[in-house]
């Protein structure tokens, strides 16, 4: 099927501008591939701090790239510039990567080599959280901080120093770093909880800037006075002096951005350059050209690709939003309190749950799964209250007996009845989902709200609607909990930026 003359995309009125300023524009010309490149139909895309500064008018964006915000996608491949594109990729195959900008569309044309064929385990929106984040690390991590390049044996001896540690490159250069035997994988943080969610990546240590000991003495002391050999930079500055004493010697320090500011503190001493024999050096992805992204890509598909399909890495998504919600998600960036990506839904796709549910089993066998765990978890229940109940009103000297005689009795009518329950509500839940085609709260109530009133029926219409309201209540307040938890979580991942001494407003402020 040939792709139409125009789709739904991004725009900024005036060409820059506030959040506010974003539309989407229904009258966006499809993009025509050149003779290295393919047409994909997206199914999702990811947001980086780069369009925000972008949409600003604050980031200079390479020459190649269209006005079109974004820059990883994921999607359908329906077409190519060249019929010789001198690639195994073919149409229908589908696919996630890597682009100059574009991604914030229905379709985009990109070059073949920043393609990576999608494997099934991956779902669209996962697929699509992972360009332009884990390349970033892998760029930091090997190809600028050469990591391995003395070989994997040397590479076990290094330490790895990542800033930031709860965002989204830093959480990707994390699992790397473990995955490729680094001695050990420290992580600046502002709160012991998100020191603790990055050791649960496998971090070996977290320090906090917030506390009255700075964080490079924390570092030296846990070291011993060795530091890190390796130290990922997205902080600048402000953070110049403690990274060349927290270096170990013969060190490392890539700097990938400019949150704290781009002036060194006044009166820095850089002797330690000669004394400990440093390397410092800055660098950015979106600038360079397409061999240069192309062997990082290479690089991404032999060793990480095969961890993602086991499931060894994460990719964390912070929430799912349509096209039409660009303006809300560019402001909760802007907060600076979400860990993971944000990730949103292309217009000609199908619902946000579908493309994050990647292996979720047809709605029969979704059913008849929830019924056996939800009769398993009322049986088990059942045991331990009826066996407690039996235990208790039988005679001394036969209470095991009563116990196991009430286990038997009513444990398997209670776990019956939670599976009832569990299955006619997951039923419901499904149906709702496929006549809304949204994932949301309210799938739920809804559910919940027929579920009850499907059990009361029995008892009439005033016992149905009663139990249907009942339902309906406990379900709303178990999601309103579940919303605020997650509220609660999110305002304790804020993202680490340290307090600058200042952050001048044209600082470059991405990895890119």
């Amino acid at each position: 099927m040939p792709a139409p003359a125009f789709m739904r995309a991004v725009d900024i009125k005036n060409g820059a501008g506030p959040s506010s300023a974003l539309f989407i524009n229904d009258q966006t010309p499809v993009p025509q591939p050149s003779k290295t490149q393919a047409l994909v139909k997206i199914k999702a895309f990811g947001i980086n701090r780069m369009d925000l500064a972008q949409r600003e008018g604050n980031y200079p964006a390479p020459p190649q790239a269209p006005k079109t915000l974004g820059v990883e996608f994921s999607g359908t491949i329906v077409g190519f510039g060249s019929k010789d594109h001198g690639s195994d990729f073919v149409e229908g195959d589908e696919v996630f990567g890597l682009a100059y900008g574009g991604a914030y569309a229905e379709y985009i044309a990109t070059s073949i080599t920043m393609l990576i064929k999608k494997p099934k385990e991956l779902s669209w929106v996962e697929a699509a959280g992972i360009p332009e984040t884990w390349i970033t690390a892998t760029q930091a991590l090997y190809k600028v901080g050469g990591f391995d390049e003395e070989g994997k044996e040397a590479a076990h001896n290094k330490s790895v120093l990542w800033h930031a540690g709860a965002s989204s490159v830093s959480i990707a250069g994390i699992q790397l770093s473990v995955a490729d035997g680094a001695k050990a994988v420290y992580v600046t943080a502002s709160s012991q909880e998100k020191i603790d969610f990055c050791k649960s990546l496998g971090a070996t240590a977290g320090f906090s800037y917030k506390t009255d000991i700075p964080w490079d003495k924390q570092l030296l002391e846990y070291t011993n006075g060795a530091g890190a050999d390796l130290i990922i930079d997205f902080v600048g500055g402000s953070y110049f002096s403690q990274n060349l004493e927290a270096a170990a010697r013969d060190g490392r320090i890539v700097n990938l951005a400019l949150l704290g500011g781009a002036t060194v503190p006044a009166g820095t001493d850089i002797s330690r350059f000669l004394r400990k024999r440093l390397r410092y050096e800055g660098s950015s992805l979106r600038s360079r050209d397409e061999n240069y992204q192309g062997e990082l890509r290479d690089r991404l598909v032999k060793h990480a690709l095969p961890n993602f399909i086991t499931g060894k890495f994460k990719v964390i998504v912070e929430k799912v939003f349509r096209m039409e919600e660009i303006k809300d998600a560019h402001d909760l960036m802007a907060t600076n309190t979400i860990k993971g990506k944000l990730i949103f839904v292309a217009a000609n796709s199908c619902s946000s749950s579908s493309l994050m549910d990647h292996s979720r089993d047809p709605c029969p066998w979704v059913a008849i799964s929830d019924f056996g765990g939800a009769f398993c978890m009322g049986a088990i229940g059942g045991s331990i209250w009826h066996g407690i109940k039996g235990f208790r009103n039988s005679p001394h000297g036969e209470r095991r007996l009563g116990m196991i005689t009430a286990i038997k009795a009513r444990a398997p009518v209670t776990g019956g009845n939670f599976g009832i329950w569990g299955g006619m509500f997951s039923t419901y839940d499904c149906a709702v989902k496929g006549i809304r085609k949204k994932e949301d709260p309210y799938n739920s109530i809804i559910a919940g709200f027929l579920t009850g009133g499907s059990l009361a029926i029995r008892g009439g219409w005033k016992a149905a609607r009663n139990g249907a309201i009942m339902c309906g209540i406990f379900l709303a307040v178990i999601e309103g909990v579940g919303i605020g938890i997650q509220r609660a979580f999110a305002e304790n991942t804020r993202l680490d930026l340290p307090p600058p001494n200042s952050i001048p407003p044209d600082a470059d402020r991405v990895a890119a």
